[in-house]
């Protein structure tokens, strides 16, 4: 973030202006086997691996960095039952405050 910082202030232009987003593939559950098997997969894409509550952490620290806005795409979420529970779980024990 120093860095757009820093060209924000080269054209003048206030950070505060700018809307900051980041993207990570999101594999949470409670199951220690899945998590283990993913902390374990060679993932090139940007991602985060964890139980709720580490997600949350992790979460967190993204919105201390300045991060506004953070997608989750949702096909490494399983099927739509899945997808939906897991969802549903993110909003209530991650995103919601």
């Amino acid at each position: 973030m120093e860095i757009l910082d820093q060209h924000c202030a080269q054209q003048n232009r206030s950070p505060k202006e700018i809307q900051r987003s980041a993207v990570a593939l999101l594999f949470m559950s409670e199951d220690g086997a899945y998590l283990e098997k993913m902390r374990n997969a060679d993932i090139e894409q940007p991602h985060i691996i964890g139980t709720p509550a580490e997600v949350k952490e992790v979460i967190s620290q993204y919105q201390q960095a300045g991060v506004d806005e953070f997608v989750v795409p949702d096909f490494t979420l399983g099927g739509m039952p899945q997808k939906l529970a897991t969802m549903d779980q993110f909003i209530q024990q991650v995103a919601g405050r």
